[in-house]
Formats: C-alpha cells, sequence, structure tokens
C-alpha cells in the first residue's frame, strides 16, 4: 500500500472507530443520566450539573496549546523532523504540566470558598470536596492533551478510539456499582479521577507505540519554541474563550434565575447537543492533521480539492444528524427522562440548529487553523459569544432555558453561515458561490430525504422499540441512499477500501 493509500486507510478506519466510540459513550451517557437524576433527584443533580461547569472553566488554561501543538506536531511529522517534533512536544509538556498544577490549586481554592457562598449542610461539604477531586482530575487531564494532540498527529485514530470505548464502559459499571451502594458527588468524582488515571497510562503505552523515539527533553525546550507556540495559541485561546461562553456559562445564567431544577432539564438538552457536536467533531478533527500535513508541504491544491470534499461529507452528516435529533427527540425525551422534560426538546431543537450551522464549519476552521489564519476565526468567535451572552440574559426570564438556547442559536447561525465560510474562501483561492451551491445542495438533499422519516416518526407509537425500530429502518435506508447517491466518489472509494484486508496496518 502506497503512503496516501495508508493514510487514507488510517483516515477512513479511525472515522469508523470513532463512530463506534460515540456509539458506545451515547449509549452509557443516556444510560447514566436518567439513573442519575433519579437516584440523585433533580436538585442534587444539578449540583454535580455546577460542578462540571465550574471544572469546564480549567480548560482554558490550557491556552490554545492543545490545537497549536497538535498543528506543529502535524507538520513536523509530515516533513520527518524528529528533532522539531521532540522539542515542540517537550515544551508542549512542560507547559501542559504547570498548566495542570495551576488547575489543581484552583480547585482547592475554589473547594475552600465553598462555605462563603453556600449555606452549611451536607449538601455544602459533598460539593466541595467533590470540586476538589475533580479538580484533581483536571490537573492530570491537562498534561494528557499533548499526549493524545501527538498521536493525533500520527493519525493513530484508531487506538485513541479503542482507549475512549473502554473508558466509557468501564465508567458505566462503575458508577452504577457506587451509586447502587448509596454514595453520592464525591464518590461520582473519584470514579472520574480513577478512570483519568487509567487512560494516562493507556495513552503513555500508545504513544510508545506508535512514536517510540518521542520523549520529553526539559533541557532540550528553547525559550524561541515556546514563544512561537504562545504566538500561534492566542488566537486559539481566544477561540476557546468564546466557546467556553457559548457553551459552558449557560447553567451560571439559569442557576440564580430559574433554580438548580431548570438546570437539571437544560443539561439533559445540552447533553443531547453535546452528543450532537461529538458526532461530528469525532470525525472532521482528523483531517486537522491533513490540512496542516498540506499547509507544511504549501500543497494549495490539494488543499482546495480536500476542503471542498470534507465539507460536502460534514454538511451531509450534520444534516443526518440534526435530522435526526429534531425528528426524534420529541418522543425520546420523555421516554428517557419523563414528560415533565418536553422543555429540554425545545431548548435542544433551538441548539440543534445553531449546531447544524458550527458543526458545517468544522473543516473551514480547521483549514484557517492550517493556514495560520485562525485569528479571524477566534475574533468572530469571540464576539458570538458576547452576542450569546446578552441575548441569553435577554430571554432567559420570559422564555426560560428555551430564552437560553435561542441566545446560543441566533448569533452562531449569524456567524457561522454568514461571515466564516466567505472568509475562508477568499484565504484558498475558492469561489464563495462554489462554496454556497455545494453546502445548499448537500442540504437539500437531505431535506428532502427526511421528509418520509418525519412522516413516520409522527405515526409510531410512542415506546423505546418503536422508535428505535424505526430510527434504525429509516436511516439505514438514507445511509444507503446518500452512500449510492450523494456521498464524495472519493470518500465512498476509501470507506469500500478500508473494508478490504491489507498488508500494511496504518492505524
Amino acid at each position: 500500500m502506497t503512503g496516501g493509500g495508508a493514510k487514507g486507510r488510517a483516515l477512513v478506519v479511525g472515522a469508523a472507530l470513532a463512530m463506534v466510540a460515540f456509539v458506545v459513550e451515547v449509549v452509557s451517557a443516556f444510560f447514566l443520566m436518567p439513573f442519575l437524576i433519579h437516584a440523585l433527584g433533580p436538585e442534587r443533580y444539578g449540583l454535580w450539573a455546577l460542578i462540571g461547569t465550574i471544572i469546564a472553566q480549567f480548560s482554558l488554561l490550557d491556552f490554545g496549546l492543545s490545537a497549536t501543538a497538535q498543528r506543529y506536531m502535524a507538520g513536523a511529522l509530515a516533513q520527518d523532523d524528529r528533532a522539531r517534533a521532540g522539542e515542540i512536544f517537550s515544551a508542549a509538556a512542560l507547559l501542559f504540566l504547570i498548566a495542570g498544577g495551576v488547575a489543581f490549586a484552583l480547585s482547592l481554592i475554589l473547594a475552600g470558598g465553598a462555605p462563603l457562598v453556600m449555606a452549611p449542610g451536607p449538601g455544602r461539604d459533598e460539593f466541595a470536596l467533590a470540586l476538589a477531586i475533580m479538580g484533581g482530575m483536571v490537573g492530570l487531564s491537562l498534561p494528557l492533551n499533548v499526549v493524545r494532540g501527538t498521536v493525533m498527529a500520527r493519525m493513530s485514530f484508531a487506538w485513541l478510539s479503542v482507549i475512549e470505548i473502554g473508558r466509557a464502559l468501564l465508567r458505566v459499571g462503575a458508577v452504577v456499582l457506587v451509586i447502587d451502594q448509596g454514595r453520592g458527588l464525591a464518590a461520582l468524582a473519584a470514579i472520574t479521577l480513577a478512570i483519568t488515571v487509567l487512560e494516562a497510562a493507556a495513552l503513555r503505552l500508545l504513544l510508545a507505540r506508535v512514536l517510540p523515539w518521542l520523549s520529553v527533553r526539559p533541557g532540550g525546550v528553547r525559550r524561541a519554541t515556546l514563544i512561537e507556540l504562545f504566538h500561534f495559541s492566542k488566537h486559539v485561546f481566544v477561540v476557546k474563550i468564546g466557546d467556553m461562553a457559548r457553551y459552558r456559562m449557560d447553567n451560571f445564567i439559569i442557576a440564580p434565575v430559574l433554580g438548580l431544577s431548570a438546570v437539571t432539564h437544560y443539561s439533559a438538552a445540552s447533553r443531547l447537543a453535546d452528543t450532537f457536536i461529538s458526532l461530528i467533531d469525532r470525525v472532521f478533527t482528523l483531517c486537522g492533521p491533513v490540512f496542516s500535513g498540506y499547509a507544511a508541504l504549501d500543497d494549495r491544491e490539494n488543499m482546495r480539492e480536500k476542503f471542498l470534499l470534507f465539507t460536502r461529507f460534514a454538511t451531509l452528516a450534520t444534516a443526518c444528524a440534526a435530522g435526526g435529533v429534531l425528528s426524534a427527540g420529541w418522543i425520546f425525551i420523555p421516554l428517557w427522562l419523563g414528560p415533565e422534560f418536553i422543555d429540554s426538546y425545545h431548548a435542544m431543537a433551538a441548539l440543534t440548529v445553531g449546531l447544524t450551522a458550527l458543526l458545517i464549519q468544522a473543516p473551514t476552521r480547521e483549514v484557517l487553523s492550517a493556514l495560520y489564519k485562525h485569528p479571524f476565526d477566534a475574533w468572530t468567535n469571540l464576539a458570538e459569544a458576547v452576542a450569546n451572552l446578552a441575548i441569553s440574559l435577554l430571554l432567559v426570564g420570559d422564555f426560560g432555558i428555551l430564552g437560553v438556547a435561542l441566545g446560543t442559536a441566533i448569533p452562531m447561525v449569524v456567524v457561522k453561515m454568514g461571515v466564516l465560510p466567505v472568509y475562508a474562501c477568499r484565504r484558498i483561492g475558492l469561489g464563495v458561490g462554489t462554496y454556497y451551491r455545494l453546502v445548499a445542495g448537500a442540504l437539500a438533499v437531505v431535506a428532502l430525504c427526511h421528509l418520509p422519516i418525519v412522516a413516520v416518526m409522527v405515526s409510531i407509537p410512542h415506546s423505546f422499540p418503536a422508535l428505535f425500530t424505526a430510527a434504525l429502518v429509516c436511516y439505514g435506508l438514507l445511509g444507503m441512499v446518500l452512500f449510492r447517491f450523494a456521498l464524495p466518489r472519493e470518500i465512498r472509494a476509501l470507506l469500500l477500501a478500508s473494508l478490504r484486508p491489507a498488508r500494511v496496518a496504518a492505524v
């Protein structure tokens, strides 16, 4: 198998296993959420969701270095520059170790300050202990980012997916065992920390397997390399701030206005939205190293070709996922959590519209990053986040969690579909009309295919067996139709080639 064929096979097999990992994580999450809500109660689960929101803010401490290190590693590996790759890896590892220590220290400070903002009682003590433990998890997770990013730059996607599958299965078993024994939030946090430790060991073994020559050499880190990484990452950091404000601040708006129970209802909507994000993100982050490699070789022709290819694929996949969420969600959520959670569907529907616009741009954002044009993405993303917070605060009082979801969706559609692709197309020398015709055509195909699916969903009984059977049949047929008539020929060829035995293990 040629180098290009091996790379293509690695991408397709990696994408397929990423989808398997996605399904495993979705099934486990959909099982665990109602289990935890019923075991802990809506108020206590809302407290657990708030802990998750606080901990999510600590991811900002990577200052955008995760994506930066992956980009530079992909370029170094594409040029087979081991010295450069080793220097980048060592510099990123050093910075992440510092960031992890800061994250843990901050979590201890916040946990110690819980008595100042919470009423006395077991809930306050449980909250403080769980927050401190989760801080330890983040302190370990941040250094893992450089290992995970390096493995992705090496395009060893399949093994990463295997690790993710193992992590999801372990978490389900451990959570059920511990909660059945009457344990609470601190035990949930301890499980998360323990599984992160096991994941760290697995990632270290994987790194040794795919890049045995790579190791951390603190003495070899040059100041110029650190400056170079920070120079690129500062704009990635702005993107992360925007993403954080857009996705991880909503609970801070909802809790004081609507209460912890509303946080639980919004968490159901955002859980489904996160699932939607993961479905696309797991596949299309794989194209980042491809674009970085073309950028390192200054191969614009192949970059444009692959950009259109990935964009069509992203649009088809995103539209199918969004159609499934919208057409089946109104049946699924009441069955899953109870009829009192129907407001979660309304919020989820609004989020899904916005996220469709966002995820169609996954290849666009990867291209801008590879070309070092991500500052535009960063600042438009931040402007979108400011608009998001303003609209959410304006609407939450009158519309509840739906108002917060609309505050997220409206600016997302405007920026991601009306601004970002125009800029990206100009940067790579692609006609804007060509881009929009491709996206509109793919959306139209999926929309037409969903008309009979909606008719089926409206007519079926409201039960899990009927819903899953209908979804399996409808989306199985839709997948076959799109594969044959709408999927790009090159993607079809790669998928078919990946099913044949190969003498070279590309992943």
